[in-house]
């Protein structure tokens, strides 16, 4: 299976849409798989190129055991 790697720092949303243009020049589409603010910046760049090759697609986000459950006196 092909692939591209590529160094990000997934809080930074300019970088995402440059790996979002080395990914679509790599394989001519976009699937994603990534953590709050990478989520956001992530799907903003990402979504549009999916629903763009018309076949639907998938975002897979995943997060830590952190996620699941409240710590008194920290915001959501």
């Amino acid at each position: 299976m092909p692939v591209l790697t590529v160094a990000l720092n997934v809080a930074e949303e300019a970088q995402w849409q440059e790996v979002a243009d080395r990914a679509v020049a790599r394989f001519g589409k976009i699937h994603i798989e990534v953590n709050l603010m990478a989520v956001v910046y992530g799907a903003k760049v990402m979504v549009p190129l999916i629903k763009q090759h018309g076949e639907g697609g998938w975002v897979v986000n995943v997060a830590s055991m952190a996620g699941m459950a409240g710590v008194a006196y920290r915001g959501a």
